[in-house]
Parts: structure tokens; sequence; C-alpha cells
């Protein structure tokens, strides 16, 4: 896996060709991330290993005619935006009220074909969906869906039922909220900023309390949906270790986050777990 910067619309050269930086600042980054970055051939341009520029964009295609650089570059970063579903578990004791506070604050995020998915138990469908029906009509800018089941079951299920029935490729992470939060009207767009214009890598971040009229409410987790399903989600089950020194122990791992953080320590990639309340409140 690696990225050719050679025929690049967005690769800034000298009078020479030779490459001397990015249209988007990456090449940069990639050397602040320590990323392995080289300048081959002649005219020389720059090989990023390891990584897959969702900017890159090839000269000798048809990609981008007619476009100004400026509206070139739009399109481009336009095209890069992460589409991040929002999952709500609600149960028997969950308010109508609540769960219409958090559907307008998904409503108000400036996010390209995010889908608010509640999670309810199978009684609870008709009352719920006739009051979303009211308040977010088809032609509403909130997309939603109710996904039903027959148990009061958890949350960690609930979620696993959502996340197997989003059937798109294209959604890359999954956002939970508790009924009644409100949600940062640009937290969606701070999380693909800091993926694409930050270039920061994460699997799963952790979720953050939040406080309105009084009550507490929990933003998050955010998690891959890829490494979601990898894992098998939320189901139970034994992560096998081996140490330097031969011997073995099985850790049970009792949720997704367990299972994500046990795979990163065995891979080293403890970087790749965060907390999103440095994403809605940078330093």
């Amino acid at each position: 896996m690696k990225t050719s910067c050679e025929k690049c619309l967005f690769s800034i050269k000298d009078i020479y060709q030779n490459q001397t930086g990015c249209e988007f600042n990456r090449i940069e980054l990639y050397i602040a991330q320590q990323a392995p970055i080289i300048s081959i051939g002649e005219p020389s341009h720059y090989e990023i290993g390891g990584r897959v520029c969702c900017l890159c964009r090839a000269s000798d295609m048809d990609w981008g005619n007619g476009l100004s650089k400026e509206e070139q570059k739009s399109k481009a970063r336009d095209e890069a935006i992460n589409i991040i579903d929002i999952i709500m578990s609600c149960t028997n004791y969950t308010s109508v009220d609540d769960i219409l506070t958090t559907a307008r604050s998904v409503e108000k995020q400036n996010s390209k074909n995010t889908v608010f998915h509640i999670s309810v138990p199978k009684e609870l469908y008709p009352p719920i969906a006739k009051e979303m029906r009211k308040h977010f009509p088809a032609k509403s800018k909130l997309a939603w869906r109710i996904k039903t089941r027959y148990i009061d079951s958890d949350t960690g299920e609930a979620i696993d039922d959502v996340v197997n029935g989003i059937g798109s490729k294209s959604v890359i992470y999954y956002l939970v909220v508790e009924p009644g939060a409100i949600l940062q009207e640009d937290l969606l767009t701070k999380i693909d900023k800091a993926l694409v214009d930050r270039l920061q890598r994460f699997t799963y971040l952790h979720e953050f309390d939040m406080y309105s009229n009084g009550k507490k409410y929990q933003i998050g987790p955010l998690v891959h949906c890829a490494t979601h399903r990898s894992c098998g989600g939320n189901k139970k089950a034994e992560h096998d270790l081996e140490y330097e020194d031969g011997t073995k122990e099985t850790i049970r791992c009792d949720s997704i986050y367990d299972k994500i953080f046990q795979i990163s320590k065995d891979q080293n990639t403890q970087f790749l777990i965060g907390d999103l309340y440095n994403i809605c409140y940078p330093q």
C-alpha cells in the first residue's frame, strides 16, 4: 500500500518539474507524522509508503476537466468527506422528547449522507415512528431509520444489529449517542477535518459526557465500521495472547472496545485509540 504523487494534479513542481510540495500541504503532514516518504525519479516526485492519499487525483484522467485549480481542490475535498452514521439505542423508558431532541441536533450537522439510526424495542416502534414522521417527513434534511428488536437488549447488541444492517461500504464510522444528547452543530465536520485535513488516524475514540438542562448524556464512542465487523462486534469473545517467552493467556473480551484494545496491543497500534473529546474541543 502506497501513494505516488507522480501524476497527481495537486503536486507542486519547480521549473524543472521536480515536486516540491502538495496543494493540500500533505507532504509536510506526512513528514511530521514520520510516515515513510521518499523522493524518487527524474524529474523527482514523492512516494508515501503505507498510506492511501484520499485527495490524490491523476492528471492523465478526465477527472476535473474544465475546472479551475480551486474548483478541482474543492471537488476533491468534497469527495473525500468521511460518511459517519449516528446510532441511538432506546429502551422502554426512553422518552419521545429525548429522541426528538437528539434528532434535531443530528439534523443540524453539516454532513453529507449521514443516517440517524434509532434502535428500539419492537413495541415502541409505532409511537416513535409516528412522531419521527411528524417532525421529520421524507423531505426533511434528516435521513433516519428505525431498527426494531424483539427484546429490550443491551446497547452493545443493539449497536451490532444496526451496524450489520448498514449495507453501504461508504459509511466509514459510526457515532453512538444517548437519547437526549445534543451534538455540537459542527461535530461531524470536526471529525472529518481531523481525518482528512490533519491526517489523524483512529479506529476507536472514547465517549465523553455532556450536560443539558441539568442532565448528563453520553456522546460516543466513535468506531470504525470495518474494524467493528472484523472484530465480531460486541459479542463476547476470547482473545488469545502469546508472549515473547512462549507463555499464552486467554483474555475475555466483553465489548468492541475490549477487542480493539487487545488487537492494538498485539499490533502495537495503540495510537489508533483516542478520545472523542479532544476532537470536539482541540487544544
